[in-house]
Formats: structure tokens, sequence, C-alpha cells
């Protein structure tokens, strides 16, 4: 009868509901309390005043000899080292240094499409042009159109390790570009490769493609302030060459730098890698139209050698 089918009703099983239709409840005193999902440690939003995480660097000479150095990096992320200004988004309308001594205030139209709430850190690029010109932001001339804002970390999840930070910020940037064909804010992207060769290989073919270098990761690593370990490492690229000696810059006595001459007519002062004896006996280990060797990361815009460091004297044995 109308029991017996009542019964049979309230035997049905009930149709599992999704977690996206609704969230779980209990009940609580009669009232239903929603059971939240746990937060994870760290915000996102981040004060630059605590400084930025450093980079411990490796020497590209070094790496050339003996490429099985980098053996230890194969459980590690690796990602292209882009030559610009490292920044980091307050999540509202400026960028600011790793410093924190310089800001860029990019136009309202050009803030809008970062992320609002979220510090986000990372390397400012004019596409085409070298870190210096990066400069240009901070007046009313800056090419904001030719901006990119290359996005590596969120530094106000510092509690979380950098496998999860990584992941969340290709999730915001993924969310926030979506719509914006022209969005200034690219994802570095990161991968673990099997071997230290193959390390080695995308070094070396991003320094073919004038590409500045890598960055490694350790993805257990946390976002750790002003501190350089082997948590983050650089491996840039570095070149080297011969200039004739015009001059010296002395100072008590020592040598200061030696004033060179390139190829190309233009000078410039080389003060790093000197030993202190060298400094002592410039003048009988140096003399006025010799060639000596030095190494250097790349040229400036006009034309001088940048991070340049001493190598040697050149002999006649030596074929540059």
């Amino acid at each position: 009868g109308a029991l017996g089918k009542k019964l049979l009703e309230s035997k049905k099983p009930e149709t599992p509901k999704t977690l996206k239709e609704t969230r779980p409840v209990v009940k609580k005193n009669k009232k239903q309390v929603k059971l939240q999902t746990p937060k994870r440690k760290g915000g996102k939003y981040y004060d630059i005043k605590e400084g930025v995480m450093k980079y411990k660097e490796l020497r590209p000479r070094e790496i050339e000899n003996n490429p099985s150095i980098l053996n230890k990096y194969t459980n590690y992320y690796v990602s292209e080292k882009y030559d610009g200004w490292q920044a980091v988004w307050n999540g509202k309308d400026k960028f600011t240094t790793n410093t924190g001594k310089r800001t860029f205030k990019p136009p309202k139209e050009w803030s809008k499409l970062l992320p609002q709430g979220i510090s986000i850190a990372g390397e400012l690029i004019i596409k085409g042009k070298q870190a210096t010109d990066v400069a240009s932001l901070t007046t009313k001339k800056g090419e904001w159109d030719k901006v990119r804002f290359m996005a590596f970390d969120i530094p106000g999840m510092k509690n979380e390790n950098f496998s999860y930070r990584t992941n969340e910020l290709k999730r915001i940037v993924n969310e926030q570009c979506r719509s914006i064909p022209t969005c200034p804010m690219i994802y570095v992207e990161q991968k673990i490769y099997k071997s230290g060769n193959d390390i080695y290989k995308k070094w070396k073919s991003i320094l073919e493609s004038s590409g500045e270098g890598l960055v490694l990761t350790d993805p257990d690593s946390k976002y750790k302030p002003m501190k350089r370990s082997n948590d983050r490492v650089k491996l840039k690229g570095r070149e080297d060459t011969e200039a004739v000696v015009e001059g010296f810059n002395v100072t008590d006595g020592k040598l200061k730098s030696i004033i060179l001459k390139l190829k190309n007519n233009k000078t410039f002062n080389l003060g790093i890698g000197f030993s202190n004896d060298e400094r002592k006996t410039y003048k009988k280990l140096f003399k006025i139209g010799q060639y000596v060797k030095f190494s250097y990361r790349s040229l400036s815009t006009d034309g001088k050698p940048k991070e340049s460091r001493f190598i040697g004297k050149r002999h006649k044995a030596d074929l540059l």
C-alpha cells in the first residue's frame, strides 16, 4: 500500500553531489557551518623591505672545464636567466627593485593588466634592449608598451617550497592572461633535466642565442630573503678577449685599474681580478702598449664590456 511504497522510496540511494555543486556541511547547534579548505601557509603580499632571495653564482670557466659539476643539479628546476632588472610587483600599482631603492610606476592601463593583491618577483625586460635601458622606465618617456615582466616567484608564500610556488604562479599568470592577448606578464618556464649534460646543453644553446644564462632552483627550497645558498644558483656566460694597455689609475701607490683600449677604439677601466701583489708591482708587470686578456659578460649599448675581470697578460704563444 502507500506505507510500503514510502518505505521503498526511503531506501533509494542518494545521488552524491559534486564538490562544484556544494561544499560539505556539518550541523552544530542546529546551525549549518561550512567546512573550510585548509589554507596554505603564508600569504601573497610581500614587504620588499625584507629583501629578495639571492643567487649563488657558478663559475662558467669551471663548468666549461668540468660539465659534470652540473650533475648535482639534475633534480633542480632549470629556467632561463633574463637580462633585465630584478623587481617585485607590489600587487597594486608599482615595481620595486631588489635593493628597495628604486621604483617603477607603470601607466594605469599597464598595471591593470597585472594581478591585484599578489606580490610577484621577476625581471623587467625591454625586448631587444639591455638591462641598463630599463632605467628609462623611471621617466615619463619609458617604453612601457615594449616592457615584459618575466614572473619568477611569489615571495609572499615564503613558507611554501618552490615547487608549490612556481605551480601556483603558473596558474595565476594563465588565469590573469587568458583573455589578454598582449598580456605583459610572462611565466618563466621551469623544467627538470635528467642529467648534468642536458643542463649543460641547455646552457650552451641559450648562450648561442645571445641569452644570459640559466637559473637552477631546488624544488624543496623555501623563499629565503637576503640569503645566498645552493637553493638557487645562476650560471651565466662569459666571453674572453684582449685589449691594449693605455694607462693606469693609481691610488696611494697601488693599482686601482688599468685603462684599456679595445679593437673598436673604445676605452674602459679594468679594475677587477688583480691580486694584491699585482696591484703593488703593476709597473713591472704591465707596460703601455702591451696586451692583456680579460673576460666579460656582455657588451653595453656603447660597445664597452660589462662585468669585466682580468685573466692575465698576453703571451706570444697565445692565439686569440
